[in-house]
């Protein structure tokens, strides 16, 4: 395997959201790295954090399930609100906090998924990292699946 990881694309459902134990982080809003004692340690600037999504969601595609690992702009994806919203939420409104982490339950994507083999703690293991995500295009899809019927009833003909 690349060292890099190997890009898989997958069609699957989101089963489980795991945001108990924290679901953002505070980075820079240039370049999303961590900050620390409110200078962002790349850019130098400072003042410049904002809560950032960080969270794993479990991917179904029928065949089996693996847990991904979901970072800023597909967390905007999956809930729909920026992690600042959810943020605020969890501070507010805690029925409706959660419920922004179920709602997504069940939702079809098209994703681009990073497999990586790291080694922790002297032991090999996988790990999925979101690359890139959306809802199907279904319309896109139907055309792709017509022209290969088509495909086969000329060779059948």
């Amino acid at each position: 395997m690349d060292p890099k990881g190997t890009i898989c694309a997958v069609s699957g459902n989101i089963i489980a959201i795991q945001y108990e134990k924290g679901f953002h982080y505070m980075g820079c809003k240039k370049c999303k790295k961590k900050v620390y004692d409110k200078v962002c340690e790349r850019c130098k600037e400072e003042n410049t954090e904002t809560p950032i999504y960080m969270f794993n969601i479990k991917v179904s595609d029928g065949t089996d399930s693996v847990w991904v690992h979901v970072f800023a702009d597909q967390g905007e994806t999956i809930l729909g609100k920026n992690a600042a919203e959810v943020l605020q939420l969890q501070q507010t409104d805690e029925v409706a906090f959660k419920r922004a982490f179920e709602k997504p339950k069940g939702s079809l994507y098209t994703m681009l998924v990073r497999v990586k083999k790291e080694v922790y703690e002297e032991k090999e293991i996988v790990k999925y990292q979101m690359v890139r995500m959306q809802k199907p295009n279904w319309k896109e899809e139907n055309k792709g699946m017509l022209k290969k019927i088509e495909t086969y009833l000329a060779k059948a003909a």
